[in-house]
């Protein structure tokens, strides 16, 4: 059978599939976060509590653990927090950068116009933190995240004259000032975190591929796809693959069972897909493999989530 080849195509079939934690945390029951400000020195000490609240408030919120408060290990050497703690995580602050922009707008007040001047303040804050297995001290996993604020402040002053200008420049602030922003950029870190510490659902979206071949029963497979009649359409192209050998219909024949939950019938018609091209001299193309892989990782993570449901 002639081997049918791919041309692009902006049709996606997209489903949810669960996902482990990020963080290997199986068999951990108590976790904590040590305070930045036990090790943090510097200019950016100051931030230490607030990053520290948010990483805390993050783990909390998932619920999936027992929160150890970190202050009975404050005298205690980090050799033994496996006494104390299965897992903690200790941070510190990289970066903290603010950045002013200016615009002037022309605003009307009755009959009169009025020049103001409006500054945007964004300060962006880098942080970096481990989780790490008391018992061992094995580093389980490093982040390095980025989290910015914007504040929008009437810097209008700057149109009077320069006197008046001096006058307010020495005794009142010019907006709020970057230390405070920084604090709700790091009040943000807490977002996402869920995903590190318990089972998460993510959206998968994946790329049908168009046949060059004029076979109509291609095009009405892909217009149940985009009506998200995702059964019917695996059920067309998987007969025109066991039909025709098409490497289209194969492809998006696989794409479809994981759709359908089928993830090791998907793996295992790609897999032979790849060898029957092979076979010809031709070695398979980047996206089978590619998919191959993905598909691979994602039984792995299968089998990690029932350690979690167990």
């Amino acid at each position: 059978m002639a081997l049918q080849l791919l041309v692009s195509c902006a049709t996606n079939v997209v489903f949810q599939i669960e996902h482990p934690p990020l963080v290997d945390l199986r068999t951990v029951n108590t976790i904590t976060v040590i305070p930045l400000g036990w090790n943090e020195t510097g200019r950016y000490r100051y931030l230490g509590n607030d990053v520290t609240r948010a990483l805390t408030n993050g783990i909390r919120k998932s619920g999936t653990y027992t929160f150890v408060n970190p202050a009975v290990l404050r005298d205690i050497d980090e050799a033994d927090y496996w006494e104390y703690v299965d897992v903690y995580i200790t941070g510190r602050t990289l970066n903290i950068t603010s950045d002013d922009k200016s615009e002037t707008k022309e605003e009307k007040s009755g009959k009169k116009t009025e020049t103001k001047v409006y500054i945007t303040r964004t300060v962006t804050v880098d942080i970096e933190y481990k989780y790490i297995r008391a018992i061992n001290n094995e580093v389980l996993k490093v982040f390095k995240k980025t989290e910015s604020h914007s504040v929008t402040f009437d810097d209008s002053r700057r149109a009077k004259k320069w006197w008046a200008n001096l006058l307010l420049d020495i005794f009142v602030p010019k907006g709020p000032s970057s230390d405070e922003i920084a604090k709700s950029a790091a009040a943000k870190f807490s977002r996402d975190m869920i995903r590190e510490i318990a089972p998460w659902t993510g959206t998968e979206k994946k790329r049908i591929q168009k046949s060059i071949n004029k076979d109509k029963r291609f095009e009405e497979a892909q217009k149940l796809v985009r009506q998200k009649e995702y059964f019917y359409a695996l059920v067309s192209y998987k007969n025109i693959y066991e039909e025709t050998g098409s490497v289209v219909a194969g492809y998006n024949t696989a794409l479809l069972l994981q759709a359908n939950g089928q993830f090791n019938d998907a793996l295992e018609l790609l897999v032979n897909l790849g060898e029957r091209i092979l076979k010809t001299g031709i070695d398979a193309p980047p996206f089978i493999k590619n998919e191959i892989e993905n598909i691979k990782k994602l039984i792995d993570e299968f089998k990690i989530l029932e350690d979690y449901k167990d």
